[in-house]
């Protein structure tokens, strides 16, 4: 997965490709039950103002997802334009009192930081803004029925023959007569 020290980083700037496996995006599912990484894609161009990083691109994966409502497994294609700036410094974690205040200032308009020492993971940072593009509950299609809460029979692709009984709590709402004007 692409990761680059900020010195290597000329004032001509750098474009860097790359195909990602499953392996790369496996992060997706390490938390979750829905998605399983299948591949993708990762394109970026890396400027250089000074100390600060400017990470234009985009990244696409395809996700095999499990529906919410009936389970089937169904594919999704996500693509994701990134626009990242990173600013030469510390981890709020790891920041002084005093310093903090300045870190969240500038978490609040959008730039991270890196430590000038070690390796930029932009790989790491597309994937992680990847997952949080996924939606958190993925239907097979807008009017996915579902499952019957009977038998368990996929309603997309059968019927069944079960009696759906109201819940009784719900019956005096039955005789509210609305006046339709």
């Amino acid at each position: 997965m692409f990761s680059i020290y900020a010195h290597e980083i000329g004032e001509e700037g750098l474009e860097h490709e790359e195909e990602l496996s499953s392996e790369d995006l496996a992060v997706i599912a390490e938390n979750d039950v829905v998605y399983k990484p299948l591949g993708g894609w990762l394109k970026v161009k890396l400027s250089r103002v000074d100390d600060y990083i400017r990470v234009n691109g985009t990244i696409e994966a395809q996700v095999e997802a499990t529906c919410v409502s009936c389970l089937d497994t169904f594919k999704v294609e996500q693509k994701l334009p990134l626009e990242l700036f990173l600013s030469p410094g510390e981890d709020i974690d790891e920041a002084s009192a005093d310093e903090e205040e300045i870190l969240v200032e500038d978490e609040k308009s959008g730039i991270d930081h890196y430590n000038p020492e070690e390796p930029i993971e932009i790989g790491r940072m597309a994937i992680e803004l990847l997952c949080i593009a996924l939606p958190m509950h993925p239907r097979c299609k807008e009017d996915c029925k579902g499952l019957c809460q009977e038998c368990g029979a996929n309603l997309n692709h059968e019927t069944c023959n079960c009696r759906h009984i109201a819940d009784p709590r719900w019956h005096a709402l039955a005789n509210i007569k609305l006046d339709n004007k």
